[in-house]
């Protein structure tokens, strides 16, 4: 589930995103740099009041060398890379009548 997971800290909610930023000591002003945004923009992804795009996630993960899961999914959410689909054709198949 994609969301701003909030922390608790000395009493204070947290985004990840914030989290992080305080425990990297980055400025908002610095990833709004990088990342090609606003600083108004990102402040409101860092206090969860908006949610960035997909591309901008992406972003954000690369200019602070950190999964996208890490920052935006709950900890409790585990991303696999394995699909359950298969990437070959051998399960297009399946629902044939066997040949006689």
């Amino acid at each position: 589930m994609l969301l701003f997971a909030r922390t608790q800290t000395q009493g204070v909610l947290l985004t990840k995103l914030e989290k992080i930023l305080i425990e990297k000591e980055i400025k908002q002003t610095w990833l709004a740099k990088k990342i090609n945004k606003s600083p108004t923009v990102l402040n409101r992804w860092v206090k969860g009041k908006r949610i960035p795009t997909y591309k901008n996630m992406l972003k954000i993960s690369k200019a602070l060398n950190i999964p996208v899961e890490e920052i935006f999914f709950n900890d409790d959410v585990k991303v696999s890379a394995k699909s359950n689909y298969s990437t070959d054709n051998t399960n297009i198949n399946n629902n044939k009548q066997p040949e006689k």
